[in-house]
Order: C-alpha cells, then structure tokens, then sequence
C-alpha cells in the first residue's frame, strides 16, 4: 500500500514540507523536499489621510454558505462586548481608557448604531475624541458600517463630529440578517467549550471557510463582506475572527502592523487568564490551513510581526488624522496554549528535532498524513534552499522519518 506523509515544520512563518510522490512499485514511495513560505501578502490595515480623515481601510466583499443543519442555538446580531473572561488582565476599552475617553466613547458607540449624523462634544480634548473615535472602530467589529471618513469640526467650547456614512439604517438592516445566517451556519457544529477548543474551533473553521481577496474589495475588511461573500483581506479576517468569539465571550483585541513591511492587522485573545497572537490572514496562507500563527508569544511573532505603535496624550503627533496607532495592547509570553506544545510536536532544542518528529510520525501511524512542528527561538533558523545548511536539516528530518518508516527515501 502506497504511503504519503508530509511534514510542515514551522518557525513562525516558514514551512518544511516533506511530501511523498506516487512511483510505480507500490510497496514503496519515494520522499521529495519542498521549502516553501506560508507568508502571503496582507492588505493594509489602516490608511490616514488629510482633512476627511479615513478611519479604516475597508477590504472585502462575499458570500460564504457553508450549511449545516444542526443549528441549535440561532445567533442574533449583537454589538455586546461583555467581561465573561477576566481571569487575566482585561484589555476591554472600560479599562484601557480614561473616564473622560470612555464617556466619548460610549457616546460615540451609540451615535453609530443609532447613525447620527452630527454628534457634539463639550469640554473635550481634540485628542480624546480621535482617541475614543479610534478605540469605538478597533473594540467593535460588529459595527461593519463604522464610517470611512469623517470630519471634525471645532467651534468655541467643543466639537462636533460628523460621519459619512457608506450605508442607510435600512440597508444595514438587510446586512445584518445575512451575517445571522452566515454566523449560525459557521457556528452550528461549534459546541460550547474551553476557551482553547473554541477559539482553535473558529480559527479552523475561518481558515477553511474564507479566501483572502486579492482584489482588496473595501468590503472585504468587514464582518459583512466577510460572513456574506466569504473573502477577506487581513482585516476581515481579524474583524471576524473578533466579533465570533465576542459572541462566545471571549476578550479579543485588534492588533494593527506590519508583516515585512506590509501593512497588516491580526488578534490578540484570552485564553484562561493569558494572551496569545493568533493570525488568521496567514493560517490561511493560500487557502492551505496551517498552526503556525495560532496561539504565538510575541517574541515568536517578532520575527516578522511588527505592531503599530500606541500612543498617549503627552505624544506629540498630528491628529486628528493621525489613525495608524493602537489602543494598549497586552503582552502574550505564555506558550501553556501554545497549539504546538499542547499536541506535543514543539521543538525546545536542537537536540530534540529528530526525537520529536519520529515519535510524532510513530503515533500518527497509517491514520495521519500531514504533520505540523513547531519550533522554539532557539532553535537553528531554516536555512536557504540549496545550501549546504539546508542538506545538512534536510538529512536530520530524513533521518527522524528513517527511524519510524519502511519508505525508500
């Protein structure tokens, strides 16, 4: 019986793949090596602008319809964000903001989805109104019409703030029953759990359920382009991912940055009292699913994530235009939900590569055909395809398969 097994090695953004080709001899199989990225090029995130300022950079537009039937508990709309995880540090925008911002903020949220069109504001600062305005669009993805552009408008004792809204309260109406139908069909097959189950269960299901859009449509950065039509760019993919575990109750935060030197955005969430990176956008490289960006510290996400900085009130910037900063940000250094140690293929050392894999492809057996690894910061970097470092890790891998298989290699 012909065999396949195929190997994903990943240092945060690398994948080792060691795949098997069919050969005529069917009791054996050959093993070639392929290297290959699993980065794919992520849309920008935020994009400033001068006097009409642009908030957000909305990317997508789709319609995703995975049906299942075994709904049991049918999902309305909801803008809730609740405390039900405060094990850890809470990272909420009641904790992140002044009194003074969050009063802004809060009449902010409600001017939004009662779609003001003229909001005033007495006694502010010109900076905690952007700063408010900036926390309503990173904490709520469930308001997919947050307004593009906007103006400010200052006048003795105050500012009035003025949206410009893509879409009438009618239409976002009809919108917001297609993402119910798209939330309860993604959700359906998704139990109640732990947090880590859930949040694995979502990231999974979003990576096999929605395609990055490569035309950066200005809905694809949205919920709704997201949930209705099934192509996201990065955006769309954290947005979403956001909104379906705040439905589940589970704190999530947006992250806006780069990933080598592209504009990009991802999430941070909590897990039972700890905060991890988890990337959708690029666990779905090429609409391959893979590990690597699930559940990362930030040290193993530095090798490429570089997060936007955050700022205060004692900064000198420009504003209000200036939009490309992030609320505070929590730190994620816990690798106790780490997905690779937690199904046992992480490498701590150099010394334990071959171990590692040859007993995961042991207890695989026949039953598995794809294997991801993960590996710590001191471990050896992949080297270059067609180095001699790079025979010289192949030999080791070929060398940990040997122990475990009857392939000829």
């Amino acid at each position: 019986m012909k065999k396949y097994i195929a190997l994903l090695l990943f240092a945060v953004s690398t994948a080792f793949s060691l795949c098997s080709c069919s050969c005529s001899d069917s009791s054996k199989s050959d093993l070639k090596i392929t290297f290959s990225h699993s980065t794919q090029s992520p849309s920008t995130a935020i994009n400033s602008t001068t006097a009409t300022s642009d908030a957000q950079e909305n990317t997508n537009s789709s319609d995703k319809s995975k049906n299942n039937n075994n709904q049991q508990n049918v999902i309305r709309f909801s803008t809730a964000v609740t405390k039900q995880d405060t094990t850890g540090s809470s990272y909420l925008a009641f904790d992140v903001l002044t009194p003074t911002q969050y009063k802004i903020y809060d009449e902010i949220l409600r001017g939004m989805n009662s779609f003001q069109p003229l909001m005033d504001f007495k006694d502010v600062s010109e900076f905690d109104l952007i700063y408010a305005y900036n926390a309503v669009n990173k904490y709520n993805p469930s308001i997919f019409w947050f307004p593009k552009k906007y103006e400010i408008i200052h006048y003795s004792g105050g500012f009035n703030l003025k949206p410009h809204y893509e879409y009438t309260e009618e239409q976002v109406a009809g919108m917001k029953r297609k993402i119910d139908t798209s939330v309860n069909l993604l959700l359906a097959d998704i139990p109640e759990s732990s947090n880590y189950n859930l949040t694995l269960a979502v990231y999974e299901k979003l990576c096999s359920s929605v395609s990055y859009d490569k035309n950066l449509n200005s809905e694809s950065s949205t919920i709704y382009g997201t949930l209705a039509s099934g192509k996201a760019t990065c955006e769309g993919y954290a947005r979403t991912y956001q909104y379906l575990l705040q439905l589940r109750g589970v704190q999530s935060v947006l992250v806006c940055g780069n990933v080598d030197n592209t504009g990009h955005m991802w999430n941070k969430v909590l897990i039972n009292g700890e905060w991890y990176n988890v990337d959708v956008t690029l666990g779905d490289s090429d609409d391959i699913l893979n590990h690597a960006y699930y559940n990362r510290t930030d040290a193993e996400f530095q090798s490429d994530h570089t997060a936007d900085r955050i700022i205060k009130s004692t900064d000198k910037v420009t504003l209000p235009y200036e939009l490309d900063f992030n609320v505070p940000l929590p730190s994620c250094n816990s690798t106790l939900r780490g997905y690779f140690q937690k199904i046992g293929m992480f490498i701590e050392k150099n010394s334990d590569f071959e171990k590692v894999i040859a007993d995961a492809i042991k207890k695989g057996g026949d039953e598995v055909s794809t294997y991801e690894f993960g590996t710590s910061a001191s471990v050896s970097a992949l080297p270059k395809k067609d180095s001699a470092e790079f025979s010289a890790f192949a030999k080791k891998v070929l060398n940990a398969v040997r122990k475990v298989s009857d392939k000829s290699v």
